[in-house]
């Protein structure tokens, strides 16, 4: 090999001796000049160098890559040849790889078509799925449910589902009180009528005498006080109802003998219609007191109180019987001078119907 001993500015000797003149060199013009073309790049010390080629990929659908060079495939229908770039290939159903001047071919695996319908063939339908055997379609069956209205339920032509209105409107009886949305009871004014007699004013119907005894009642009403909604009517001894009604009636009287100086039993009863309930065990609608004179006069009350159904136009009396003898038979009589007998009667109609059972 020859070495170069000089470089002059018009020649170059070598080692053995020989001379080259630059006339032997070519012109400027006859030099080539190169320029970078796709992945090489020239630097300002004319280093030519390739540039790196490597291809980022990434999996699409029924593509699944992991690790350098391994691609897997999912999918059934492999019975083409798929060519898979440049080291890989699917020919009928089975992968080779190939080196890089795409010569060789070395199996990496069969059957993959039929691995993967074995895959395919051990997956089980679940709700509402079906799988067509071969070709392994999935059915989604319906799950649509079909649905009615119930009550205050309403379904519009577009499945649109609503309830519908269901406020009820209140009006308020006897005792209620409706105010918005509150409900409560109120007061209830009662039915009341509460009369007064004269303590003297006594008349016998049987023989139309002023004595008190044998039936007996007080003529002169010294006060008749109305409390809510009239349902009777009467100015003396006698009460005519003018509502059906089921009525709690109290009578209460205060005997004095005032002119009588001896012992004396004092009874009053009710009369409904022509129905005395004197001593009778059905109702309370009767009292008795036994007073006795001293010299100083003498006090005796009765009090007597029951309810009962009765009917419009029925009339009712508080009546009078007392006893001086020595039996019981309520049977005698005194004069208006001899006694007094203040009385109170109160009649309250508590309900429009019968509540006994």
């Amino acid at each position: 090999m020859l070495g170069v001993n000089t470089l002059e500015t018009d020649e170059i000797t070598f080692s053995d001796g020989t001379t080259i003149t630059t006339n032997n060199f070519a012109t400027a013009s006859d030099l080539i000049t190169y320029t970078a073309g796709s992945n090489i790049a020239i630097s300002a010390g004319n280093e030519i160098s390739s540039t790196d080629t490597d291809t980022t990929y990434t999996a699409g659908e029924g593509i699944n890559i992991t690790g350098a060079q391994q691609i897997q495939f999912d999918g059934s229908n492999l019975s083409q040849n798929i060519d898979v770039g440049y080291a890989y290939e699917i020919k009928g159903g089975d992968m080779f790889y190939y080196d890089n001047n795409g010569t060789g071919g070395t199996q990496l695996a069969n059957n993959i078509k039929t691995r993967i319908q074995e895959k395919q063939d051990a997956l089980t339908a679940g709700a509402n799925i079906s799988i067509t055997a071969g070709t392994r379609n999935l059915l989604i069956s319906s799950t649509d449910t079909t649905y009615t209205a119930g009550t205050n339920i309403t379904i519009s032509a577009g499945n649109e589902i609503s309830s519908t209105d269901t406020d009820t409107t209140y009006t308020a009886g006897d005792g209620i009180d409706i105010t918005g949305t509150t409900i409560k009871a109120e007061y209830i004014k009662p039915q009341l009528r509460i009369i007064s007699f004269d303590k003297d004013d006594v008349l016998n119907l049987n023989n139309l005498q002023t004595r008190w005894g044998n039936g007996s009642v007080h003529v002169v009403q010294t006060s008749n006080r109305q409390i809510g909604d009239s349902f009777c009517s009467g100015t003396q001894y006698e009460q005519t109802l003018t509502q059906n009604g089921y009525y709690r009636i109290r009578a209460h009287s205060n005997a004095q003998s005032d002119g009588y100086n001896d012992r004396v039993s004092f009874m009053i009863y009710l009369r409904i219609n022509s129905t005395d309930y004197d001593q009778t065990q059905n109702k309370n609608f009767f009292s008795w007191t036994y007073i006795r004179n001293n010299s100083d006069a003498a006090h005796g009350n009765n009090s007597f109180e029951d309810y009962i159904y009765l009917t419009s136009g029925t009339t009712i009396q508080v009546r009078h019987k007392l006893e001086t003898g020595t039996n019981r038979n309520f049977d005698n009589t005194l004069t208006n001078t001899q006694m007094d007998v203040y009385l109170n009667l109160t009649i309250e109609r508590v309900y429009e119907t019968n509540p006994e059972e």
